[in-house]
């Protein structure tokens, strides 16, 4: 267990907020995927919560990852994996912008406040 000035890391409010912004990212990827797939199960038109699912998942992913670093496992062999695969999706234009726009491209779409 890694400690600093004396305590556990993980005793820390900032690591702990950093745990609790990881958890929340994951469930938020989940809970939009598992949308998109109930819709897509009911026969329901699923594109815009697909589309938003997977721009939500892949942010969240590299959020996720960056906040990882923290705690020194960079070396770890998993976590470089996981680095190298989230880099590769949102990385410039790979994944966010396309997905943006097939969000916003959909039948329906309207941006305009009521």
């Amino acid at each position: 267990m890694r400690e600093t000035f004396g305590a556990p890391l993980s005793s820390r409010q900032s690591i702990q907020w950093m745990l609790v912004d990881n958890e929340i990212d994951i469930q938020q990827a989940r809970w939009a995927t598992l949308e998109a797939a109930s819709l897509a199960d009911r026969g329901e038109p699923f594109r815009k919560q697909a589309a938003m699912a997977k721009l939500i998942a892949s942010e969240g992913a590299s959020r996720v990852v960056d906040r990882s670093m923290i705690h020194g496992v960079m070396a770890s062999p998993r976590v470089s994996r996981l680095n190298a695969g989230t880099v590769r999706c949102v990385s410039g234009a790979s994944v966010k912008d396309p997905q943006r726009f097939s969000v916003t491209s959909l039948p329906g779409i309207s941006w305009v406040p009521a």
